[in-house]
């Protein structure tokens, strides 16, 4: 009996031994996983690819949600918490994708008046801000570069027409010189005082203008008719004009008077006279051709 007692508690023992020996192996391992970064934490690796995938239109991420760009701080969070996990290499890996992806739109889309990229579509009648500037960017992602691509080439499309339009009519309007005031006069009408106050200058309102000297023949009729498109100037005409003729001493600063006189051929032409009334010289306000009637200029208009 007592053999078979021993025996028992030997049997006990062992087993006993070997079921600590495990239980310490295993806490070994969980120990030098903590320490080698191999931790799993799923459950908030599970998160971040949930809010991941939300940036994105489609199970490809071949296109991001603009709406979503507010949360990548949400997203940086749940990457933090990744720190130490077997997870956080690939999460890192995902989140500097999409961070550069982000910005890249943003910064192409602040060189808009309104955004040229909406959840990946291009909009082609995006306008350029005044001091737009592009430069090609690329962030990885195949898609999103070439949606990049066509919004960088519609803005320099728009910024090479702009500087083309501004520099045919700055060409134009030095092309001609001013002439020599003649004499008679007439008196300025209401909507003179609109031309005026739309365009800067000075109002007519007492003053005898030379219109008789103007090239361009007064119509009554033409000038009545203000709501007519044809009176609006072409960007930068009128700018270029006024700093041509402060260069070359016809005018100073805002002294002058500008009245419209005709519509001819769908171009609005306005005369500039100095602030006694001194007929100045014709302009087309479309594109930026003026003359006077000085002895040596042009003969003919541009009509």
């Amino acid at each position: 009996m007592s053999a078979i007692i021993l025996l028992f508690l030997l049997i006990f023992a062992g087993g006993y031994y070997v079921y600590r020996q495990i239980a310490r192996s295993s806490q070994e391992l969980q120990t030098k996983a903590a320490d080698s970064g191999l931790v799993s934490k799923q459950s908030v690796y599970e998160q971040f690819n949930t809010l991941y995938d939300t940036f994105y239109t489609d199970e490809n991420k071949t296109a991001l949600k603009n709406s979503q760009f507010g949360q990548l701080n949400q997203l940086k969070e749940l990457l933090d918490k990744l720190e130490g996990a077997r997870e956080q290499t690939l999460a890192k890996s995902k989140y500097d994708s999409l961070e550069t992806q982000i910005k890249a739109i943003q910064e192409v889309n602040s060189q808009f008046e309104t955004p040229a990229i909406t959840d990946g579509v291009l909009d082609t009648n995006a306008k350029i801000k005044a001091d737009a500037k592009f430069t090609d960017v690329k962030t990885g992602n195949t898609e999103i570069d070439k949606l990049l691509d066509k919004a960088i080439s519609l803005g320099k499309s728009q910024l090479a027409s702009t500087t083309t339009d501004s520099t045919t009519a700055s060409t134009k309007a030095a092309s001609q010189e001013a002439s020599s005031p003649t004499t008679e006069s007439s008196p300025s009408t209401s909507t003179n005082e609109t031309a005026a106050s739309t365009n800067g200058g000075l109002s007519s309102e007492g003053v005898n203008l030379q219109r008789s000297a103007s090239r361009v023949p007064y119509n009554q009729s033409a000038v009545n008719d203000s709501s007519n498109t044809a009176w609006t100037f072409a960007d930068g005409v009128l700018e270029q004009i006024l700093e041509t003729s402060r260069a070359r001493g016809y005018i100073t600063g805002n002294q002058y008077i500008l009245e419209p006189v005709n519509i001819v051929n769908g171009n609005g032409y306005y005369n500039l006279y100095k602030p006694d009334g001194t007929y100045l010289f014709t302009l087309n306000c479309k594109t930026g051709y003026f003359v006077g009637n000085g002895s040596g200029h042009a003969d003919d208009l541009d009509y």
